[in-house]
């Protein structure tokens, strides 16, 4: 936690801040907790994105965190897949217009 806040509101509010509209939170454990923290500061967070939350199986790494993504057939355009606790303030727009002009 950082302040009052874990660390994955931080990153919520910077995909939010870099107009994402959707995020999907894959979580083992805490979801209980990830749910309560973000219906009781609902209104006190002018949070702009549709949070959904999937259990899934033992993840062990992105690519699991990718194949169960594909599995469910939850995303069908491009995706970002992220830890919780990614902490930055960097433009993810023109990050996603780099790796595009690389495709």
């Amino acid at each position: 936690m950082f302040d009052e806040f874990p660390a994955i509101w931080y990153t919520i509010t910077w995909l939010v801040e870099n107009q994402i509209e959707e995020v999907f939170v894959l979580y083992s454990n805490d979801k209980e907790e990830i749910e309560s923290f973000f219906a009781s500061h609902e209104k006190s967070i002018d949070l702009k994105c549709h949070l959904n939350y999937v259990k899934p199986g033992e993840l062990k790494s992105f690519g699991d965190a990718i194949r169960e993504i594909q599995f469910r057939n939850l995303v069908n355009e491009d995706f970002l897949v992220l830890y919780a606790n990614t902490i930055t303030n960097m433009d993810l727009g023109k990050m996603i217009y780099s790796h595009f002009l690389k495709k």
